[in-house]
This record gives C-alpha cells, structure tokens and sequence, in this order.
C-alpha cells in the first residue's frame, strides 16, 4: 500500500518506485533503472519518483542525492527533467502537503 500512498498510480512508476526502494544501494538502483530500458518521456518518471520518495523520508538520506547524480551524469535529460522538477516545486512551496521536513530534504537532495 506504499505505493498507493505514494499516488503511483501506473505500472511504470509502481515499477521505478519498487526499483528505488528495493535497491542495496545507488549503484544497484541505477543498474535495474538502466535494464528498465525506458523511452526519453517514460524516463523523466524515474527522477519525479526519486524527489517525491526523498521528500517523503522522515529525515534526508543521501542515497537519493547519489542516486540522482549519477542519473543526471548518465542521460542529460535526467538533468534537465531535475530543473523543471525543482522549478513545479519552487513554483508550490506554500501549498499545504509542504512540510518543513519536506522542504528540508528535497533542498538537501538539490544541494
């Protein structure tokens, strides 16, 4: 029910959610994210998925920002798919699911 919360509502972002989280480590997640042979807009899901599960942590783990670094160095559209993230959330920080634990983590995940 994890991804249920979590609003993953399709099959490919159920996939990439259980990808992240059931990885040993960031190299084991890029590795099963890279087998998933996503098309150019499926795989701007993996980096949406990534903030929105780094947000969702009780206190910032850096596994996320390991994760996304070597993301963005593998594929330039990681990079940019993290950009226009970051820019819909600047754009919505004072809606009312913005925690300040929230805001905490995902300004750690960018730095």
């Amino acid at each position: 029910t994890l991804p249920r919360e979590m609003r993953m509502n399709t099959s490919l972002r159920k996939n990439v959610f259980c990808v992240i989280m059931g990885a040993t480590d960031y190299l084991d997640a890029y590795s099963k994210l890279i087998k998933l042979r996503l098309t150019s807009v499926q795989s701007r899901e993996v980096v949406r998925i990534l903030v929105n599960c780094c947000g969702s942590e009780q206190a910032y783990n850096p596994y996320y920002g390991y994760l996304a670094q070597k993301l963005c160095q593998h594929d330039r559209t990681h990079k940019f798919t993290c950009q226009l993230t970051y820019w819909d959330l600047f754009k919505d920080w004072s809606k009312e699911g913005n925690t300040m634990r929230r805001i905490t983590n995902l300004a750690l995940l960018l730095a």
